[in-house]
């Protein structure tokens, strides 16, 4: 009974656990997918964490340093001193030795930045330079969003190549299965026959091809959504469906989404900050200083004995102002200012570049999806006239000859409409690259 009941769900949940393995995606889904699992967008996400590191670090700067100090000297020989004559009962001038031969120090110093305009600025440059890291980030997802986009269409174009492999494979089984009989017959000619059998051969040997190169797209897209080879996929979206849910967007200035463009306004933002800095440095600093500690002087080294300890402490202001500054940081003004102006001219030709991307794009995806369209009618049509002619040959009002000049139109018409799936797909990935989707 109970190997009974065993098999029994044994054979019930095999294949559900199998339906469970095939995962389907849309195109955004596959993208967004593509984005959790890629290892090189996490690493690169590390380079966000590392931003925040140096603005905290920069931030810093203002905390004030304190450092524990110690100092021991023992002196082997004390240099003497001159003493002159009447001086404490000295009758005559001499050289008399003062001091202990251990003098030690243990203490406190304090240095506190009470005015430093670039400490402000380096946060601000930190600041700007996270900005960056995020934008070439989105940049990089973009970059990923679209192989994996190119992947998925092409697994959708391979799909349909292998459909229409295989309906041209069909009806070429079909003209040589009409040419046999009519080889038999005697109403078609012994090479007529031969040559519809090597035409259907050849088909088939294209529909495995086709079909591999099928294999090989699921594998591709599969190693941009970085997920297992063994992973079984399903697409859901379909060539038309993407046709008619991507429209032309229509905001203005479609260029200034372009990471491009936001990166090298940040450069500005940056480059304009490191000027700001260097002119900084030649500003005075000002900073408050002190320390506290204990002195101990004798001729050994008996710490513990607090009457030869005396305390030390001092406060001061210190206030640094730079002479040469001016001379030294010349060069590096006029090398930021260089930048600048070299960065401006960098945006204007972006900007150029990038809105004749978007005009070409918006122009090559208008013409392709409406070549995709006429292929795709044309290619309907083909079919029709296909099934209405081999009706007509099968009742003996057509010739087999009119038969396959009717095949050699519909091939034409089939590998028109490839075609211009083809340029379709690579339009509209054009154009979302160009709008900087």
């Amino acid at each position: 009974m109970k190997k009974t009941v065993f098999l029994f769900h044994l054979i019930v949940c095999v294949p559900f656990i199998g339906m469970a393995q095939i995962q389907t995606y849309s195109l955004e889904q596959a993208m967004e997918t593509g984005i959790q699992n890629r290892f090189d967008i996490r690493s690169r996400e590390y380079n966000m964490h590392l931003s925040e590191n140096q603005i905290q670090k920069s931030k810093k700067a203002w905390i004030p340093k304190i450092e524990a100090e110690g100092n021991i000297q023992y002196n082997t020989q004390l240099s003497p001193t001159y003493v002159p004559k009447g001086f404490a009962g000295f009758d005559e001038a001499g050289l008399l030795s003062l001091g202990a031969k251990n003098q030690s120090t243990f203490g406190l110093a304090l240095t506190q930045p009470i005015f430093k305009p670039g400490i402000n600025t380096d946060i601000k440059i930190s600041k700007t330079q996270q900005q960056l890291s995020q934008e070439q980030l989105r940049g990089y997802k973009t970059k990923v969003k679209n192989n994996i986009a190119t992947a998925y269409l092409n697994v959708l174009l391979k799909e349909l190549q292998y459909k229409i492999a295989k309906n041209e494979e069909g009806r070429l089984k079909k003209y040589a299965t009409l040419a046999e009989g009519a080889y038999h017959n005697g109403t078609v000619i012994k090479n007529n026959y031969l040559r519809s059998k090597l035409d259907y051969q050849n088909a088939q040997a294209k529909t495995q091809t086709v079909h591999q190169d099928y294999e090989l797209s699921l594998d591709n897209l599969k190693y941009e959504m970085n997920l297992s080879a063994k992973t079984e996929i399903t697409l859901t979206d379909s060539i038309d469906q993407i046709a008619l849910e991507s429209p032309l967007s229509q905001q203005n200035n479609l260029a200034e989404n372009r990471t491009e463009i936001k990166q090298l306004i940040l450069e500005q933002n940056e480059n304009a900050l490191r000027l700001k800095k260097v002119k900084q440095n030649a500003l005075p600093t000002v900073s408050l200083s002190g320390y506290y500690g204990q002195w101990y002087q004798n001729q050994n080294f008996r710490y513990g004995e607090s009457k030869w300890w005396a305390p030390q402490s001092y406060i001061s202001l210190n206030i640094s102002i730079p002479v040469t500054a001016n001379f030294i940081n010349k060069n590096k003004l006029q090398e930021n200012k260089i930048r600048q102006e070299q960065l401006v001219v960098d945006m204007e030709q972006k900007k150029a570049d990038i809105n004749f991307e978007i005009q070409k794009a918006t122009t090559d995806i208008q013409n392709s999806r409406q070549n995709m369209q006429s292929a795709k009618d044309n290619y309907q049509l083909s079919q029709t006239i296909y099934q209405n002619q081999q009706q007509q040959f099968e009742i003996g009002v057509f010739l087999f000859s009119d038969l396959l000049d009717t095949e050699k139109s519909l091939h034409e018409a089939e590998q028109m409409y490839i075609r211009s799936v083809y340029d379709y797909m690579m339009s509209l990935l054009e154009y979302q690259r160009a709008i900087g989707e």
